[in-house]
């Protein structure tokens, strides 16, 4: 297959059936979904790029969704749902994308597991990103607070800090 050049920029938006926040957000998709099948759609509205000569500036396309178990262990049922006014050279330069065979995130899935995520804009005194994380265990008495969580799994959050007075 030819290598052919292509980038897409615009809007994302997606839903899923999960309780908020969807734990695949969190565990780079190998948590069991709140509900156990995840089921999502993912709409993407193209602002700017092309597929080789293609423009694909205007196109609308939705992913469609349903997963059986944590996403990253695959048995993925997959639909798409493209914009009506695409033309055909369109439809087929976003299937092309959306299949993942010309590189990009649909070819890989998932984020890099070794690289933390971050949520922003948190209202944290520490910092106002955080990359999230699950504590391996955690033992704590003083003050008359007794903790000891030996099983680990709960939550985490680290980030640098700078604090001076406003």
């Amino acid at each position: 297959m030819a290598a052919t050049n292509w980038r897409i920029a615009g809007d994302y938006f997606e839903t899923c059936n999960c309780d908020y926040l969807c734990p695949c957000i969190y565990t780079n998709m190998l948590a069991q979904p709140t509900h156990d099948d995840c089921i999502a759609a993912i709409t993407m509205r193209v602002n700017d790029g092309n597929f080789g000569d293609t423009d694909l500036a205007g196109v609308a396309f939705i992913i469609a969704i349903r997963v059986v178990g944590p996403m990253a262990n695959g048995n993925w049922t997959v639909g798409l749902i493209i914009d009506e006014k695409a033309s055909d050279a369109q439809v087929g330069a976003v299937a092309q994308i959306c299949s993942g065979d010309f590189g990009g995130p649909m070819e890989t899935g998932a984020a890099d597991p070794n690289q933390p995520i971050y949520i922003d804009n948190t209202a944290h005194p520490a910092n106002k990103r955080l990359a999230l994380a699950t504590g391996s265990e955690s033992h704590m008495h003083v003050f008359g607070i007794d903790w000891d969580d030996a099983e680990g799994g709960h939550n985490g959050h680290f980030a640098p800090f700078d604090w001076s007075p406003a």
